[in-house]
């Protein structure tokens, strides 16, 4: 479950990402732009900051499923958040570890080491490194409740894609159907989602070959970035956030008016419960080929798979990468200065370690009941290291 991942690079010296099209920088250019011009009403209430709609497509309510079940309100939202510690890689070819991915449960967390990339799992809080086949860079993406582990590694630095695997009670195995590839997302029942030569993918289990996700007559690129429980897919196409049923079809999720202005490009970073949460922007031109777009604005965005209705969220109050099983939102907070969880009105901000800043790049995670959330900061020193907060 990724951040915005499809469609933005990474920084230049972390493990590279299966997006042609590098937004990273417009993007934040256009929240930053946007941040100076409502700088006048930063600090009014969070209701003028959030509007919610319910979109048609071909004149009928995009819902593919029932609405989300249980959903509750912000009344059932956790009310502090404490630090907890993660303990460190011990190495001494390791400065800084990256958490890139956790279960519905908070129990397991799944990332990679810095400078050099290296999978590391933590279980019940301690972490070890597992020795994928081959000598290149290397990252865990993502685990379920049952430790399961999805992850990738180059055969040697400097191939253009990794070789994608899966590990299970200690045992890795090159997933299935395609010699290269990212795995993005696995759920508690084994399926796996990815990307394999600019096609979203996906693997019914460990044992299944890859097939390849439907998309439209023309599709330059696809990507699937995360999978909810019930097997629905969410990724991108072309630029177009775009979620795909069990049984394989998909549809585009509705691109959100951004001040009189539809969004011309969306982005999905996770899927909970039948919620979605991704990014709308409006941009000068759209991304061809490698080219970077001119963003001018950019809103975060919760689409609702039930009920069709969107939640625009204006960034300047969060840019959220994460979701609960109730829809709570979790991402860097107001101006990128702290992160926070989202519920409706009631914002509940996320404390960093004394003299840390949150880390520009960081990819949020968030437990099912949003207890567990964690996330990257930069320390006085300049290292980046990980933060777990337990909520209650």
């Amino acid at each position: 479950m990724r951040t915005e991942h499809d469609l933005i690079h990474l920084l230049d010296d972390e493990p590279p990402t299966p997006s042609a099209v590098d937004i990273r920088g417009a993007i934040t250019t256009g929240r930053r732009r946007r941040r100076m011009r409502r700088a006048g009403f930063a600090g009014a209430t969070a209701t003028a900051l959030a509007v919610a709609v319910v979109v048609t497509v071909n004149g009928n309510l995009f819902a593919p499923n029932p609405a989300p079940t249980d959903a509750a309100g912000p009344d059932a939202m956790p009310t502090s958040c404490g630090l907890a510690d993660l303990p460190p890689v011990r190495s001494k070819q390791v400065t800084a570890t990256v958490v890139t991915g956790a279960d519905a449960t908070g129990r397991y967390l799944v990332g990679r080491t810095e400078p050099v990339a290296e999978a590391v799992l933590w279980r019940d809080g301690q972490a070890q490194i597992t020795d994928l086949p081959g000598t290149g860079r290397s990252a865990f993406t993502d685990v379920n409740s049952a430790g399961t582990v999805a992850g990738w590694r180059f055969a040697e630095d400097g191939e253009p894609e990794p070789v994608p695997f899966i590990i299970q009670q200690e045992t890795v195995t090159p997933l299935p159907g395609v010699t290269h590839g990212f795995p993005f997302a696995v759920n508690n029942s084994g399926t796996v989602v990815g990307e394999s030569g600019g096609s979203a993918v996906r693997w019914s289990s460990a044992l299944d070959d890859a097939t390849r996700l439907p998309v439209p007559s023309g599709t330059q690129r696809s990507s699937a970035v995360a999978v909810d429980q019930d097997g629905t897919v969410a990724g991108t196409v072309d630029g177009k956030a775009f979620v795909w049923r069990p049984d394989g079809t998909g549809f585009a999720l509705p691109a959100p008016d951004i001040d009189g202005t539809a969004a011309s490009i969306t982005t999905v970073s996770d899927i909970r419960n039948g919620w979605v949460v991704g990014s709308a922007s409006i941009t000068g031109r759209p991304p061809v080929a490698s080219s970077v777009p001119d963003v001018l604005e950019s809103v975060s965005v919760r689409w609702n798979l039930g009920t069709g209705e969107v939640w625009i969220i204006e960034e300047s109050r969060l840019v959220a990468s994460a979701v609960t099983a109730d829809g709570w939102l979790v991402g860097a907070g107001a101006g990128a200065t702290a992160p926070a969880m989202v519920a409706g009105d009631t914002t509940l901000a996320l404390p960093l370690p004394a003299g840390s800043v949150p880390a520009v790049d960081s990819r949020y995670t968030v437990s099912d009941d949003g207890h567990t959330v964690t996330g990257l900061a930069v320390d006085a020193s300049g290292t980046r290291v990980p933060v777990v907060w337990f909520c209650i």
